[in-house]
C-alpha cells in the first residue's frame, strides 16, 4: 500500500464498495504494485451467515468477527 500511494500519491481508501468503472484503473494499479513484490502474501476472512452462522455460534456479532479474525492472524503467522 505504502509503495502504490508513495508511486502515485494516491491517499484515498481502498474499499470494494468504491469499486465502480471510474476507479478500475486505480484498484488495477495498487493490485499490479501489489503482485510485483514476491514476498508478499494475502490472507482474508469469509464469514458465511449459511450453513454454520458464526454471530450465532458467538451469540453476538463482535465476539464471532473477534473469533473469526483471531484464526486468521494464528493462521497467518509463519512458524518460527
Amino acid at each position: 500500500m505504502q509503495k502504490y500511494r508513495g508511486r502515485t500519491h494516491d491517499y484515498g481508501k481502498f474499499h470494494l464498495t468504491g469499486l465502480t468503472q471510474g476507479a478500475l484503473n486505480t484498484y488495477k494499479g495498487f493490485v499490479d504494485t501489489v503482485l510485483a513484490n514476491r514476498d508478499f502474501r494475502f490472507f482474508c476472512c469469509v464469514a458465511a451467515r449459511d450453513p454454520a452462522d458464526p454471530v450465532a455460534r458467538f451469540a453476538d456479532p463482535w465476539t464471532a468477527y473477534l473469533k473469526l479474525f483471531e484464526r486468521l492472524l494464528i493462521g497467518a503467522i509463519r512458524p518460527g
